[in-house]
């Protein structure tokens, strides 16, 4: 038994090291422009996830950089997300978005991402997200949808359950962000002219 616990326990420990959290509402970076997170970008040797970054869907762009203020406790590099610039004009620019950490596999990694919107200024209910770098231009994100279920209609009579389902055969890993800087070879998703 004592060989099951301890199993159990190592797994846990695996489960929550790459965990990031985040607090339940976002915060702002000040003074957080585009001109000076390139500027900054610039002078680094980047990693191959960080950059600015836009969302194809609605045209918001992101910086995603190395977060050296606060290493999580299992030494891990962690970068965090920031809107640079949003179609939501009340969201701040420095609005920090999520943060990002590396998994054992090469170009994958886990994220924890605010995802509703008050409607002013925060962002909050932070959720966990696979983001899965495609090549050096795509970013695709996927919900994490991992833990435990407990379907209560299952404990009701056929008579009262709902014979009705939400079916969803849109394919993973199509949404999420082209690379906007640094530009690279494979970042042209529309044709250029000369």
């Amino acid at each position: 038994m004592s060989r099951l616990a301890a199993l159990f326990l190592t797994l846990l420990l695996a489960a929550t090291a790459t965990a990031t959290t985040l607090p339940e509402q976002s915060s702002v970076i000040p003074e957080y422009e585009r001109d000076s997170v390139v500027s900054r970008m610039r002078k680094l040797s980047l990693q191959p996830i960080e950059g600015l970054w836009q969302f194809a869907e609605s045209g918001a762009t992101i910086a995603i950089e190395r977060n050296t203020n606060n290493l999580p406790d299992n030494g891990l590099m962690r970068y965090h997300m920031v809107i640079v610039n949003s179609p939501q004009l009340t969201i701040t620019p420095g609005t920090i978005m999520g943060y990002i950490t590396p998994t054992a596999k090469n170009g994958v990694y886990d994220a924890t991402i605010y995802t509703d919107f008050d409607g002013g200024t925060i962002l909050s209910l932070p959720k966990k997200f696979i983001l899965t770098l495609n090549d050096e231009s795509h970013l695709a994100f996927s919900r994490d949808n991992s833990g435990i279920r407990i379907n209560i209609w299952r404990f009701l009579p056929y008579m009262f359950r709902y014979s009705v389902t939400y079916k969803n055969e849109r394919p993973r890993n199509i949404d999420g962000c082209i690379r906007v800087f640094p530009e690279s070879v494979n970042s042209f998703t529309q044709p250029r002219y000369l």
